[in-house]
């Protein structure tokens, strides 16, 4: 099946007329390429961006494609995989150098895949499957979830308390086992296993996704300096230095990755910065709640060196309304002039949607 950029198609199976500008695509009556799925969307300047719209006959249109909570499920993600992926289409699709202003605000707003990228029923959250749907769908960074194995290697998993159970169906603990026993280890009714962050970095580094480091701590385990160490090597032997964001305050963090990552602002940094002491934010960057920005507070922020980029994750809203809101986030936040967001796949829909009407 071929799709022509900028041409008019039908769809047989749909019946949706569709014209897409600036990307190419396919759609099919069960909603496995509706318009929330694997945008291709990489941020250039505003008046440079390419962007697509979808035109559907009014009495043809499928209620389904409008609904994210369908994008995912495991009959449309196949037919998804067999039919195309989307292309990338911003003149810009290196690797983001997180310490470069001008070439970050040339792709703002920065989008963050939360939990390892795209997560579907084939692509567990945290898994290599996920970091490269995120790569096809034109992420600039991967969010990945960092613990550490009995041997002190860093792997990907999230867990409120780091056991296997609901992930994985095995009641033990990450920290419990060597990461040579993790990565033989498969998600629960999928093929992929556990991740260790060497190869997570290698596979970011050769889709030239950023990464931002979520380094877990479970049930009061306290990380080995040498843990931190790891991290540090790898994310240099990568050549991910300029393109790696953490939100660790941890002391051995610290010591190890203050000069391979940027490193948040805590709140009492915050704090200090909001009572004048300004310097203290230069170079680092500021994961916040949407709630949490304000117009000033954002300018003075950037004016200061600091990059601002905020979380739209589904558990942080109430489950009833969770896409409404999200929805006036991104909206918000968007036309606020935020650098990035961290988001759910599930809303990556939204942000493409404002940023056409833009």
């Amino acid at each position: 099946m071929t799709w022509d950029v900028g041409s008019v198609k039908q769809d047989p199976a749909a019946g949706e007329l569709i014209r897409w500008r600036g990307r190419w695509d396919a759609r099919h009556a069960i909603g496995a390429a509706d318009i929330h799925s694997h945008s291709a969307w990489r941020f250039a300047p505003a008046i440079q961006r390419m962007q697509r719209t979808a035109v559907l006959a009014e009495n043809h249109r499928d209620p389904l494609t409008a609904d994210p909570r369908r994008r995912y499920t495991s009959e449309n993600y196949q037919v998804r995989s067999d039919v195309l992926i989307s292309m990338k289409t911003s003149s810009d699709n290196s690797l983001i150098d997180l310490r470069n202003r001008e070439k970050i605000n040339h792709r703002i707003p920065l989008i963050v895949a939360h939990r390892g990228g795209v997560v579907s029923p084939t692509s567990p959250e945290n898994t290599l499957a996920a970091i490269r749907f995120a790569s096809e769908g034109s992420y600039d960074m991967v969010e990945i979830d960092i613990a550490e194995a009995m041997d002190c290697e860093p792997v990907l998993f999230h867990s409120w308390n780091g056991n296997l159970r609901s992930s994985c169906g095995l009641d033990s603990f990450v920290y419990d086992m060597t990461s040579e026993e993790l990565v033989k280890i498969k998600y629960r009714e999928s093929d992929e296993c556990i991740t260790s962050l060497s190869q997570a970095l290698k596979l970011c580094r050769e889709l030239d996704l950023g990464v931002m480091l979520d380094i877990k701590e479970f049930g009061g385990q306290h990380h080995s300096e040498e843990f931190f160490s790891r991290i540090a090597k790898l994310v240099i032997k990568n050549g991910l230095v300029n393109s790696s964001l953490t939100f660790s305050q941890n002391p051995f963090g610290y010591k190890h990755l203050r000069n391979v990552l940027k490193f948040a602002i805590s709140e009492d940094e915050l704090v200090l910065f909001s009572n004048g002491q300004r310097n203290i934010v230069e170079g680092r960057w500021w994961f916040a709640l949407p709630n949490e920005v304000t117009d000033q507070l954002l300018i003075d922020l950037q004016e200061n060196g600091t990059l601002v980029i905020v979380a739209i994750n589904q558990f942080r809203y109430p489950v009833h309304a969770h896409e409404i809101i999200a929805s006036k986030d991104v909206q918000r936040l968007i036309d606020t002039g935020v650098d990035g967001l961290q988001i759910d796949s599930i809303y990556e829909g939204f942000v493409d949607s404002f940023l056409n009407r833009k």
